[in-house]
């Protein structure tokens, strides 16, 4: 979502009409920058500041040398005025900049807290969820296991049951050939 920013006459007197024009666009890049990595490019801008606040005070700085170099020994008064008081907007320059990058830290660090929390949140709703379908698969596997139990104690009172049944014909078949071998025994 772009951000309108406007800067004030007075910054823009300080700045130059080049100067604010890069402070707007360093700003509005500022919050796309936050969502691709705010600390990376927070540095960034931060050294780009530095660097156009150094060009700014070069540049302030020539223009001061001219102005010393054109009335050197007349205006001694003014050019001191002059350098007190552009020293003074690029103090000012500089504290409202700390101030803006000390709120889009704060909002940054707001949002980080935000994304944290939801994440927690989430993470809480996947945890219960998981916990639910593991109680789930638990009692599934309870059931399976007990109607397994009852087929297997079915399965083994018919095994016993035939074991049994196999076991007194084995019985009557040996009884039956003892008998009949006893008699044709003792038959002479």
């Amino acid at each position: 979502m772009p951000v309108i920013i406007d800067v004030s006459p007075d910054l823009k007197e300080a700045l130059g009409e080049k100067g604010s024009k890069a402070l707007i666009e360093l700003l509005s890049q500022l919050d796309v920058s936050q969502r691709n990595g705010y600390e990376r490019t927070l540095e960034l801008h931060l050294q780009v500041m530095k660097e156009f606040i150094e060009r700014r005070f070069e540049l302030s700085d020539k223009k001061i040398d001219q102005r010393f170099e054109f009335a050197e020994g007349k205006n001694q008064l003014a050019l001191q005025e002059g350098k007190q008081y552009t020293d003074q907007r690029f103090t000012q320059l500089e504290a409202k900049m700390a101030q803006c990058f000390a709120e889009a830290e704060v909002k940054n660090e707001k949002r980080f807290a935000e994304a944290e929390i939801k994440n927690e949140k989430r993470f809480a709703e996947a945890e219960i969820k998981n916990e639910k379908r593991s109680s789930d698969l638990d009692k599934r596997i309870t059931e399976v296991e007990a109607r397994l139990e009852t087929k297997m104690a079915q399965n083994h009172a018919s095994l016993v049951k035939w074991m049994f049944t196999f076991y007194i014909g084995t019985v009557i078949t040996i009884t039956g050939l003892l008998i009949a071998y006893i008699q044709l025994a003792l038959k002479p």
